[in-house]
């Protein structure tokens, strides 16, 4: 079957945000590796990088290029830390706060850094 993740809509900002996220992890994934399917137990599982679509509360999205563990014995697919950060970062959700510190930007009213990244780990503690 599978463990299907919520992920994101392609756009300028979001693909902006989605590249800060990948620097801050790229090295990180050189040590995830999975040898055998944690579902079926299949050594079977292999990296793949490909797009996905996912939909979040009816909005349907796609993220490119994102990496994984694709077994193909019963379907599971892992995820490691980059390709999450990534998925979130093409989220709706993740577009909408954007969204929100664009306007108060423009209005003068700005956000503080610390706002910002607090509502972006409040919406990734309520995801995982």
């Amino acid at each position: 079957m599978g463990r299907s993740l919520a992920g994101p809509a392609a756009g300028g900002e979001s693909s902006r945000w989605a590249a800060v996220l990948h620097n801050k992890v790229a090295n990180m994934n050189d040590k995830f590796q999975i040898k055998t399917c944690p579902t079926c137990g299949s050594d079977q599982i292999r990296r793949a990088v490909r797009g996905i679509t996912r939909k979040y509360k009816g909005q349907t999205y796609t993220v490119p290029k994102v990496g994984f563990y694709d077994c193909p014995n019963c379907g599971e697919k892992v995820y490691d830390h980059e390709a999450m950060l990534k998925i979130e970062a093409h989220s709706p959700k993740f577009q909408s706060i954007l969204d929100v510190a664009e306007q108060q930007i423009r209005e003068g009213k700005g956000i503080k850094h610390e706002e910002f990244w607090r509502g972006v780990e409040a919406e990734t503690t309520k995801a995982g």
